[in-house]
């Protein structure tokens, strides 16, 4: 922490910036940003990047809240000395100017690379990228209305479904829950029906997770249907593959069986009787 300055009246300029949230860049990681900004997602990527800053106490350094002070200060004797509190300020800041270039794809930062402070690259995206947000708000508020699961995961449809509602929050057009639940419920395929129903039928919904988790539960319950019926059909095909077919069977194949074997000529058949006996009889027209 650095020690206040002793400093007179004249030193009054300053002491707003001393009343700071205290942050010491050596000691404090700010965390990666999982979605870089583009020239399509920035209401998501701002909804990751206030809560940090926030949370750190360091949104009023790119909304220009928290300004930079004077570089120097009026000394007890008189004379100007550097102001170490700017000095704190200028290294909390190029953190934040690194981290926000961090958190940039090419097209973006491109854009800000000139930037000298965390507020200018802050302006120039706002500017940029931020202007239209209300054509984007509309455009999400569509894609939500049209969703459709089609052949993507449920995980991975929920999770569409989230990020819109996410990024409107971000736009400061939060969606209610239950507005939510219908254009998820809306969205899934036929194979859904019986949980969709179910669901509907209530008075009120579940919460949006109570909602997800039936549907996870449900979902489950269909993977394990087919897993059986596929399991049945093997089986079945596998025991008509086995299975002799019924037919009569050869006489002289049985001990102690009988054979007949018809003679070339005409109408003559002769029994040959149990083997070993050489008696025969024949049949004579």
């Amino acid at each position: 922490m650095v020690s206040e300055p002793e400093m007179d009246s004249s030193t009054s300029s300053v002491l707003p910036m001393l009343s700071a949230p205290e942050f010491s860049p050596a000691k404090t990681h700010l965390p990666d940003i999982s979605i870089k900004l583009a020239s399509n997602n920035y209401l998501l990527w701002k909804a990751q990047v206030i809560p940090i800053l926030r949370g750190h106490g360091l949104l009023g350094y790119v909304t220009n809240d928290i300004s930079c002070p004077d570089s120097t200060i009026t000394g007890a004797d008189g004379t100007l000395q550097p102001n170490p509190v700017a000095a704190t300020w200028l290294r909390t800041d190029q953190l934040i100017l690194g981290w926000i270039n961090s958190s940039l794809s090419d097209g973006p930062f491109s854009q800000v690379i000139n930037s000298e402070s965390c507020h200018d690259a802050w302006s120039v995206l706002e500017t940029l990228y931020g202007s239209h947000t209300r054509d984007r708000i509309q455009q999400m508020k569509g894609e939500l209305q049209t969703l459709s699961k089609g052949s993507y995961s449920l995980e991975d449809y929920l999770h569409r479904a989230k990020s819109l509602a996410l990024s409107l929050r971000g736009a400061g057009k939060p969606m209610d829950d239950d507005d939510l639940i219908v254009c998820i419920l809306r969205g899934l395929g036929s194979e859904f029906d019986p949980i969709v129903a179910a669901l509907n039928a209530r008075d009120m919904f579940p919460s949006l997770e109570g909602v997800i988790s039936n549907l996870r539960d449900f979902e489950i319950k269909l993977q394990n249907a087919k897993t059986t019926s596929s399991n049945v059909a093997f089986y079945t095909n596998r025991n008509r593959s086995h299975t002799k077919p019924q037919g009569s069977s050869n006489m002289r194949d049985r001990p102690g069986g009988y054979s007949k074997m018809k003679f070339q000529g005409r109408n003559k058949d002769t029994y040959n009787t149990r083997p070993g006996d050489n008696s025969s009889r024949t049949k004579l027209p």
